[in-house]
């Protein structure tokens, strides 16, 4: 143990006496240990405000003082959005740093392109995305403002659907409702034509075609939707290519208690 006259600290943000020996628990005037300097370092290395944490024990002839140094670090205070009147709790969650976070640049340019993306998937091709990074050098904190310009939502002009393999379903023989089986799933497709671009919407009819085909026995059916921009006229076309693959089918016999369906 040594004995310590006068405890010191110097940090570049706001902090109290009260606080700093309220998290350290040390006293001036008394003797301290290798545990007690442990202890207050562990504190102020939790309070995850500091970049790092230098202790000197300084000689003064008569006395000797121990002091603090602690250079902080920028952190997050708060997400500001504007343009958007309702639902900017959708926009906050996208934001992937919370208030008191070390502020990462990278994670900030990652929640811009989310918030950009979601507007896409919404149909908001032609939405501006505008960041601020605003420092507060006293608190060594940053706000975050994110300015939103959504335009005109575009809806969906024509579709197109393609069955890859269609030519070789139509060839066997096992497959003589394939044209039946192809117009239903166009059907449900087509109810997407001149409705309000929605990629959850879309997800939700690909899940019905889906549904469709494994009834049908093509459970390992493909789907993929690609789309084209027509900006000027603030619309899109989409184009489903699906590939039905190897057919799976049940044939039943000897069965009056349960339905063919239900037992498949």
């Amino acid at each position: 143990s040594f004995f310590v006259n006068k405890i010191t600290f110097s940090c570049d943000i706001p902090l109290s006496k009260h606080e700093f020996f309220y998290l350290t628990n040390l006293k001036a005037g008394s003797f301290l240990t290798k545990h007690d300097i442990d202890r207050a370092y562990k504190a102020l290395s939790f309070k995850k405000r500091f970049s790092s944490v230098v202790i000197d024990l300084l000689d003064e002839g008569t006395h000797k003082r121990l002091h603090f140094s602690f250079p902080s670090i920028w952190v997050f205070k708060k997400l500001e959005v504007e343009g958007v009147w309702f639902g900017k709790s959708k926009y906050a969650n996208l934001y992937l740093l919370q208030p008191g976070d070390l502020f990462d640049a990278h994670l900030h340019e990652e929640s811009v392109k989310a918030i950009t993306k979601h507007l896409h998937n919404l149909g908001f091709f032609n939405c501006s995305v505008t960041d601020e990074l605003i420092y507060a050098k006293k608190q060594k904190t940053i706000t975050a403002s994110i300015k939103i310009k959504k335009g005109k939502r575009f809806f969906i002009n024509t579709i197109a659907v393609i069955f890859d393999d269609l030519q070789k379903q139509a060839s066997l023989k096992k497959n003589n409702d394939i044209d039946e089986i192809t117009a239903e799933v166009k059907n449900k497709i087509d109810t997407l034509k001149d409705t309000l671009y929605s990629k959850k919407q879309i997800k939700k009819i690909i899940r019905k075609v889906q549904h469709v085909l494994k009834d049908a026995g093509f459970i390992n059916a493909k789907t993929q939707i690609t789309q084209k921009i027509l900006s000027e006229k603030t619309a899109c076309n989409l184009t489903a290519h699906i590939r039905l693959g190897q057919r799976k089918i049940i044939t039943l016999s000897g069965n009056t208690e349960l339905s063919d369906d239900y037992v498949k």
